[in-house]
């Protein structure tokens, strides 16, 4: 008897609240970079197109990509995201950014640099790589 009225409140709720949120059962959403590193300069700023993978999940023009970066100790994030176009049909955010230098984000001495991406209404993360440019330029090269 209670397993039928815990099945039946349950049943009630669901039909409440239909339609105010989507819930997918089973279903596991993911977020992949399409290219896993960039290139990043000492002392320039540079622009970059990071597109963005997603499955299991609706996308909007709306829907937020945050970058997260192990530099610390700059005045300034390493990704600084600017405009966004969303492809829906096919999960695809393709995020121009400007890649802060080193310079400015207090990690200048250091080789490499990974940064997480995150996308609003799933809770994996990517990852991709800044490469920072080197300093010196072999002469026998």
């Amino acid at each position: 008897m209670k397993r039928s009225i815990a099945v039946l409140v349950c049943i009630a709720l669901c039909l409440a609240l239909q339609g105010i949120t989507t819930v997918a059962l089973g279903q596991e959403c993911s977020v992949s970079v399409v290219k896993d590193s960039f290139s990043k300069s000492h002392w320039v700023a540079r622009p970059a197109l990071i597109r963005i993978q997603t499955t299991g999940f609706a996308i909007l023009q709306r829907t937020e990509v945050t970058f997260t970066s192990d530099a610390s100790g700059g005045i300034f994030q390493s990704v600084i995201p600017l405009v966004k176009l969303v492809g829906r049909d096919v999960g695809i955010i393709n995020q121009f950014v400007i890649i802060m230098p080193a310079i400015a984000t207090g990690n200048f001495d250091a080789a490499t640099e990974t940064v997480s991406v995150s996308v609003e209404g799933c809770e994996d993360t990517a990852q991709f790589e800044l490469n920072i440019l080197s300093l010196s330029i072999p002469l026998s090269e």
